[in-house]
């Protein structure tokens, strides 16, 4: 019968497969402190909040990124997040956002939201879209305090960026 998603449905599908690329992106261009690891050596993807990935981010579960093995988690606020290295905090945690920034301090997790005020509230990555496409705007101070090493190739890609 084929795909019977309304246009913005599809659009909104489209825009987070589009995202959850960036993300496996974020992975290859950022380093992680060598203690960020323990014994498993996984990089762990969490969501934190309602999860609007669809199973685009599913899809990269297993995928390889720097010879670490991606592994997907789905949370909720007042679990323990300092256990992901990147961390998407969904727009249904905006309430909760300082608390959630609050309870990864000092650790090496990368910040990732779509709110308008996530990068001026300490978050690191803020996804925008501009002109119908997705953009991200990073916050390299924010990132800095982690011990993440962004690349510069990142950096340069970043919106704003000259």
């Amino acid at each position: 019968m084929g795909n019977v998603l309304s246009p913005q449905v599809q659009a909104q599908a489209d825009e987070y497969q589009v995202k959850a690329a960036f993300i496996f992106n974020f992975a290859k261009f950022v380093e992680w402190p060598g203690d960020a690891f323990g014994d498993g050596g996984s990089l762990v993807v969490g969501v934190v909040g309602e999860d609007p990935f669809g199973g685009a981010l599913d899809r990269l579960n297993g995928s390889v990124a720097n010879g670490r093995r991606l592994r997907i988690k789905r949370l909720r606020f007042g679990d323990n997040l300092r256990d992901c290295h990147i961390l998407f905090i969904s727009k249904s945690e905006g309430k909760n956002l300082g608390k959630i920034l609050d309870s990864i301090k000092g650790t090496s997790v990368l910040t990732i939201g779509e709110m308008p005020q996530f990068n001026q509230s300490g978050g690191m990555i803020r996804f925008v879209i501009h002109n119908s496409k997705v953009r991200f705007e990073i916050n390299a101070a924010a990132a800095a305090q982690t011990r993440l090493r962004i690349s510069s190739k990142l950096l340069a890609l970043s919106k704003g960026a000259s």
